[in-house]
């Protein structure tokens, strides 16, 4: 059984700088999408990274605007809800913002 780094190319993107001569790359057969920005989890610091984090977690507390009117539901669990749900998504991945000094 063959080991070490397994690479799903279904999952992966291709950002280049000065790539003029227009190299393409290829995983198991299937060129690789290039593409000229994305969100890196491990960011965390960008003005564009921190716009999208707020962004999702503005969508998660809008689409939820149905618990938050309930009256049926507690505060307690609303507020289970927010942390679970808006807080989650603004937070994902912040455990890589941090950088060792």
């Amino acid at each position: 059984m063959p080991q070490g780094l397994k690479i799903n190319s279904a999952k992966i993107m291709m950002m280049c700088w000065n790539n003029t001569k227009g190299r393409k790359v290829q995983v198991d057969k299937k060129e690789l999408e290039t593409v000229s920005k994305f969100v890196y989890l491990g960011g965390g610091g960008s003005d564009e990274d921190n716009k999208s984090r707020l962004g999702k977690a503005r969508a998660a507390f809008s689409n939820l605007g149905n618990i938050w009117k309930s009256s049926q539901l507690k505060l307690e669990t609303k507020l289970k809800i927010f942390k679970s749900n808006v807080i989650a998504s603004l937070l994902y991945g912040c455990e890589t913002w941090l950088k060792e000094v």
